[in-house]
């Protein structure tokens, strides 16, 4: 794009003069002839140089600007001239043939500044006249070759700059390219062509991103400011604009990953995770947004386990509280593969083990007394009162053995009696019935005995049972007749 012309400028152009005096009108003219040489207008700066010369001839800053402006038009200017070199390529003729040795001075001089081009013009004007030597067309051969390999290097990054979409530098390479050799008319039409696409693609981005914003559609502003700002580097409206809506948009995102937050806070990791997917893929060329997602993530995974390690806890409780070893040892289990740790923890595989330990002298209990009760059952009351001695030491508080061993003691008690007084039958001496066979006379004993056992358990019909069936072989014993009357009235209450 042409730079904007200085209003004072434009105003002495105009009216020659005016009320602008001539150094400060020639000053303005120097600075924009700069600005339009620069932007790649040699010859709308060279207009701009005839004008600052007719009002100061004295100026050498003048001479030195148009002979670039003559230079960059693929016109031929020596280095060291001054006004009078700016006649036209007929000068350099004449000075080939007057003086060649002293343009082949300057030559490599040139070559010694980097000056390629202006070095190559002046070594293939002398490669081409009659006086021409070997040391003039070797120079001449190796300025070519460097001009060659300054223009490839050149139309390369301009290639590369193409790929990735940077106008502003592809017309600044390819302006390059063509100050390396600035009479080749290729080469000038290459820079035309990238000056006017990037002169139109300017315009273009321009009001696409008006109309954007004019709408009121940020997110389209934005990426077009964004792709601009990358192909126009050198324009800095399109960086402005870009520097505001970036603003606007952290502003915005963090307002979308405050309300992200709130969601996960809420338990709402689902819709957060969603949200945060959707926020991730409106900019994915943003890498701290990749971030919070990842820390999103992490965030609501150790949420998840610490419930997960809550729940675990609870279960554990409440089986160990239960009685349940096996699903307490489960829920551990599954504890330490999530690998919780803390207090908790530490105190639930003791009370599985104090929990194991009590379910098995239960179980030691339980089956010192099904052995008992099996000697009571078979009138061995002799292992019946081994077994209950184990179980009392299992259990000592236990109100079943107590009764069970009391109740023994007194059936002994009542035998050492009747042989006391030359008694043969103890049952018959409760009953008062001397003619029992002893095969009835003990059963009748395992039978009251059992019962007893039953009572003292809580088993009253099964207690009931075995004292009825004590009657029906001796119908007159007083014991079993008391038992009954004993469990009828406990009945009797309970009802």
């Amino acid at each position: 794009m042409v730079p904007a012309m200085h209003p004072i400028v434009f105003i002495a152009l105009l009216h020659g003069g005016g009320s602008v005096g001539a150094p400060q009108e020639t000053s303005l003219l120097l600075g924009q002839a700069r600005e339009l040489l620069i932007s790649g207008h040699p010859a709308k700066a060279e207009i701009l140089l005839k004008r600052a010369r007719a009002l100061d001839s004295t100026q050498s800053e003048v001479d030195r600007l148009r002979a670039q402006c003559r230079a960059a038009l693929g016109q031929w200017v020596p280095p060291e001239g001054g006004s009078d070199w700016i006649l036209g390529d007929d000068r350099l003729t004449v000075a080939v043939r007057e003086k060649p040795d002293s343009l082949f001075a300057l030559a490599q001089s040139l070559l010694g500044k980097e000056d390629i081009a202006l070095a190559a013009r002046i070594a293939w004007a002398l490669s081409q006249s009659n006086a021409a030597s070997p040391a003039h067309l070797k120079l001449s051969q190796e300025l070519r070759s460097r001009q060659d390999a300054l223009i490839a290097f050149h139309a390369d990054l301009a290639r590369k700059a193409q790929g990735r979409g940077d106008l502003e530098e592809v017309a600044a390479q390819w302006r390059l390219a063509w100050s390396a050799r600035p009479e080749d008319a290729a080469l000038r039409d290459q820079v035309q062509r990238a000056e006017d696409v990037r002169r139109s693609a300017i315009a273009d981005l321009r009001s696409i991103l008006a109309k954007a914003l004019a709408s009121k559609d940020e997110s389209s502003a934005y990426e077009i400011a964004s792709k601009a700002r990358v192909a126009f580097s050198a324009t800095a409206p399109f960086q402005r604009v870009y520097d505001s809506l970036r603003v606007f948009r952290m502003a915005a995102r963090n307002a979308r990953l405050d309300r992200i937050n709130a969601m996960a806070d809420q338990g709402m990791e689902q819709e957060a995770m969603d949200a945060m997917e959707a926020l991730v893929e409106s900019d994915a060329m943003d890498p701290s947004l990749e971030l919070a997602q990842s820390m999103l993530q992490s965030r609501l995974q150790k949420r998840r386990r610490r419930a997960q390690v809550a729940e675990l806890v609870r279960v554990c409780e409440s089986a160990v509280a239960g009685g349940d070893i096996l699903r307490s040892s489960e829920a551990l289990a599954d504890l330490r593969k999530l690998g919780a740790d803390g207090p908790e923890l530490d105190r639930l595989p003791a009370r599985i083990d104090s929990l194991r330990a009590t379910r098995k002298a239960l179980d030691a209990f339980d089956e010192t007394m099904a052995q008992a009760r099996a000697a009571l059952r078979s009138g061995d009351a002799s292992a019946a009162r081994a077994q209950l001695q184990k179980a009392a030491v299992l259990q000592p508080s236990s109100a079943v053995v107590k009764g069970l061993l009391a109740s023994l003691a007194a059936s002994r008690q009542a035998v050492v009696a009747g042989s006391a007084k030359g008694l043969t039958n103890p049952v018959a001496a409760s009953s008062g019935t001397a003619d029992l066979a002893p095969e009835e006379l003990r059963r009748s004993k395992e039978l009251l005995l059992a019962g007893v056992a039953a009572y003292r358990a809580g088993e009253y019909d099964r207690a009931i049972q075995s004292w009825k069936q004590v009657l029906e072989i001796d119908t007159g014993c007083v014991q079993a007749r008391k038992y009954l009357a004993n469990v009828g009235l406990k009945q009797t209450r309970l009802k």
